[in-house]
């Protein structure tokens, strides 16, 4: 760009500043999420992948930031809070680019809010989590397909998911990772039963 209008004296474009094709005056500053690192840009870069690129102030070169623990940074991220691991994750862990990379709750677990550096605490007796359990006392409505042929009284497909009520036919202690089944000659149609004394 010419340092002013109609003169010739060309200026490379400054850091953090971009000079696109007819703009001969005045450079633009790089957007929230993208970087200006070096001079003579004629387009800012995208933050890179497992970094964020704050909104500079007065003009100072922020630069790219580490992803910190908790997040993750896709490209052009901006801020360290703008992606968090989803609830029923966590992550001690820097540097992630999706989401994919945080890690499930553990079995037995839960971890109820998003950003989330360690699990939250242990599942409730009367529920199972799996694995990636948001809530202490996960329970999705599902229709238990009971036969009256098994180990039990009561035999169930727990084909519900990793994480919900214990169903009948079985107990969960707390911090169970799968429902456990009630013993043979016992029988019950409740759900949610937290100890073997339960079974009938």
């Amino acid at each position: 760009y010419c340092s002013e209008p109609g003169t010739i004296t060309p200026i490379t474009c400054p850091i953090t500043k971009y000079c696109p094709e007819g703009n001969e005056t005045s450079p633009l500053t790089c957007s929230t999420g993208n970087i200006g690192d070096e001079e003579g840009l004629a387009a800012c870069k995208l933050c890179p992948p497992t970094k964020y690129c704050p909104e500079m102030a007065d003009g100072a070169y922020a630069g790219d930031q580490d992803c910190p623990a908790g997040s993750y940074c896709p490209e052009g991220t901006y801020s360290p809070t703008q992606y968090l691991c989803p609830a029923g994750t966590y992550s001690n862990t820097p540097l992630l680019s999706s989401s994919a990379e945080c890690t499930p709750c553990d079995p037995g677990k839960y971890c109820d809010t998003p950003g989330n550096l360690y699990v939250t605490g242990s599942c409730s007796a009367g529920f199972f989590c799996g694995g990636g359990s948001s809530s202490q006392m996960p329970y999705t409505p599902a229709a238990f397909q009971i036969s009256y042929s098994g180990e039990t009284c009561v035999d169930v497909d727990v084909s519900m998911g990793s994480n919900n009520i214990c169903p009948p036919g079985h107990y969960c202690p707390q911090e169970s990772t799968a429902p456990t089944k009630c013993p043979a000659g016992t029988n019950t149609s409740a759900t949610g039963l937290t100890a073997e004394s339960q079974c009938q």
